[in-house]
C-alpha cells in the first residue's frame, strides 16, 4: 500500500509492504533503474535478508519492529562531510526515541525503578557510529548507503531497524533490546514511524546551515556512548582500556589510552567488550 504524506513541507511517498529481502535494497535497486526515490520511505512487516553494517545481519519478527528507509537529496552536502548525515539521522532518533521513554519515566513512581534510571534521564545513547543504545543494550540499528555527484553527495539511503514491540530475541543476537521491554508498552507502529520519519528529516534540514550542523554535532556528543569513560576494547588483537575523545573530520572514532596518547579508528578496527 502506498501513501502520500507532507512531512516538513515536502510530499513524502511511503510504501508499506508485507515481505521483502531489504528495504535499503528496494530503494537501491530503484535508483539504479533510474528511477526519482527522493523523499520516498519504504517500510515493511519483515526483511528475508535484513542488513547491518558490513556482513552483519538484522533479525526481527514478523510486525513487531519498525524496518524501513528513507531516500534523501542531499546534494547539498560537502562529500567530506558525509559523517555529519550519521550525526543527523542518529541524533533525530534520540530525540524521538527520548520523548516515548521520558514519558514512561514520568509515569512510574517506584524508586527502585527510577533508580535503575539514573534519576529519569532518559539514558539513550549512540554507539559509535551509529547503534543507538538504551543503557547498555541495542534499541536501534542504522545502514546508510550514500551516492557522491563529484564533490558533493546525491542520493542518501537511510536504513533503520527500530525494536519496538519484540520481547523475545535469538540468543546468537547480541544485547537487543526494545521500546516494549524497556517501558512494558505496546507502540502503534504507523504513528510512530511518521514521528521518525519528521524529526528526522527536521534534523536532515540542519545540516543546510553551518549553525545547525553545530548543534548536531554538539547534540552527537553529548549522547556519545562511553563519551570520556574508561572501557575495554578490542583494538589490533589486544584488550586494551581506551576513554572515547571524540572523532575526527571525516568521523573516524579517537580514543585516548592509558598514556595519553590518541588511537584513530575506522569502522572494524576496534570492538566494544562488555561484562558479560
Amino acid at each position: 500500500m502506498k501513501t502520500q504524506q507532507i512531512i516538513c513541507g515536502k510530499p513524502f511517498s511511503i510504501l508499506h509492504l508485507d515481505r521483502i529481502d531489504s528495504t535499503n535494497t528496494f530503494l537501491q535497486n530503484k535508483l539504479q533503474n533510474g528511477e526519482d526515490i527522493s523523499n520516498y520511505v519504504v517500510v515493511t512487516d519483515y526483511q528475508t535478508s535484513g542488513k547491518g553494517l558490513d556482513t552483519n545481519k538484522w533479525d526481527s519478527e514478523f510486525g513487531q519492529n519498525l524496518l524501513f528507509s528513507i531516500a534523501l537529496d542531499l546534494s547539498f552536502l560537502e562529500a567530506e562531510k558525509q559523517f555529519k548525515l550519521t550525526q543527523a539521522v542518529s541524533v533525530g532518533i534520540i530525540a524521538t526515541l527520548e520523548k516515548y521513554i521520558l514519558q514512561y519515566l514520568k509515569s512510574i513512581s517506584q524508586t527502585s525503578i527510577l533508580g535503575l534510571y539514573k534519576n529519569s534521564e532518559a539514558n539513550i545513547s549512540v554507539k559509535w557510529p551509529n547503534d543507538i543504545y538504551f543503557l547498555d543494550k541495542k534499541l536501534v540499528g542504522i545502514l546508510i548507503n550514500n551516492t557522491l555527484n563529484g564533490s558533493m553527495m546525491g542520493i542518501s539511503i537511510v536504513g533503520i531497524g527500530l525494536n519496538v514491540n519484540q520481547i523475545k530475541f535469538r540468543d546468537d543476537i547480541p544485547n537487543p533490546t526494545s521500546m516494549r521491554i524497556i517501558t512494558g508498552s505496546h507502540y502503534e507502529l504507523n504513528s510512530l514511524l511518521l514521528d521518525l520519519v519528521n524529526v528526522i528529516v527536521q534534523h536532515v534540514d540542519m545540516l543546510k546551515t553551518d549553525g545547525g550542523r553545530k548543534k548536531l554535532e554538539q547534540s552527537y556528543i553529548q549522547h556519545l556512548y562511553r563519551y570520556g569513560i574508561k572501557a575495554p576494547y578490542l583494538w589490533q588483537g589486544q584488550i586494551k582500556t581506551l576513554s572515547i575523545s571524540g572523532f575526527d573530520y571525516y568521523g573516524r572514532l579517537q580514543l585516548q589510552d592509558e598514556n595519553n596518547e590518541t588511537i584513530t579508528c575506522d569502522l572494524k578496527e576496534i570492538k566494544f567488550l562488555f561484562d558479560q
